[in-house]
């Protein structure tokens, strides 16, 4: 979604406050060379699975990437 804004150093910013207070708690990154953004995977489990700990986040996405490399 952030292909939408023009690419400069002020949309990236706002775009990354954004993200930050509607999901406080994924971890985003914008790669400049690559002209896109990175989120945690881990993060976006534990907030979409509502898991209280990193480890249950990081367990739900271990078990679902290997029934996804199964099918």
């Amino acid at each position: 979604y952030a292909r939408w804004c023009e690419r400069t150093a002020a949309n990236h910013r706002l775009l990354l406050d954004l993200v930050s207070i509607v999901f406080p708690k994924i971890r985003v990154v914008w790669i400049e060379e690559k002209e896109g953004w990175y989120f945690s995977i881990v993060d976006v489990a534990a907030v979409l699975t509502e898991q209280g700990t990193t480890r249950g986040a990081s367990n739900y996405w271990k078990a679902l990437k290997s029934r996804l490399k199964k099918d």
